[in-house]
């Protein structure tokens, strides 16, 4: 895998501490790829409290080792 964008959805909207988004996997809607994913990034852009602009780029790489589960543990955070 060359690094190519596989799949890409923007999520919007008003967010504060404590919430949340779900997403579904490409793996999930196109049996037709030919190799799987090996990233998500995650791409925060944001205003803090004081309405200063924010961003936070947040990549999870996989390895495909059913072991390495979970990946993030509730209660975990980034940035």
């Amino acid at each position: 895998q060359d690094f190519d964008v596989l799949s890409q959805e923007n999520i919007t909207g008003t967010f504060s501490d404590g919430d949340t988004f779900t997403y579904t996997s490409i793996i999930s809607t196109n049996e037709d790829l030919e190799e799987l994913p090996k990233v998500i990034q995650l791409n925060i852009f944001a205003f803090n409290g004081d309405g200063q602009p924010i961003v936070n780029f947040f990549a999870i790489a996989f390895t495909n080792v059913c072991d390495a589960y979970p990946v993030l543990i509730e209660g975990d955070s980034a940035g």
